[in-house]
């Protein structure tokens, strides 16, 4: 198998890395919907890639601006059913340091 042909959202973080290093005024939401449409990443729900997609950014010290993120999220069909106090509750989780959400044990999990 291929490395390209596996379900494996953590190919997503470098080649974001990558991608946002040098464009660092890319859209994150239509990187979340090119790796959310991408047939490699069909079986992986919205949420792990969009989380991937964050945590990548926050790796490099891309700014990330809470309407912004609002919005790629809302990109999500799976998510967009959620409410805003979920979702405002998940953008909490996703925009706090990464050491934060380490000692949290958030990074590596879904939602619950």
């Amino acid at each position: 198998m291929k490395e390209h042909d596996r379900q494996d959202v953590s190919l997503i973080a470098p080649q974001v890395i990558n991608h946002f290093t040098k464009s660092p005024n890319s859209s994150i939401s239509a990187t979340f919907r090119y790796y959310r449409k991408n047939p490699c990443y069909s079986l992986i729900g919205d949420f792990p890639i969009f989380a991937t997609i964050i945590n990548a950014l926050k790796q490099i010290d891309i700014p990330l601006n809470r309407y912004k993120v609002l919005y790629a999220l809302n990109q999500s069909d799976e998510m967009k059913e959620w409410s805003k106090k979920e979702k405002f509750e998940l953008l909490d989780e996703l925009l706090k340091p990464l050491s934060v959400q380490r000692k949290q044990g958030f990074i590596g999990h879904g939602r619950s």
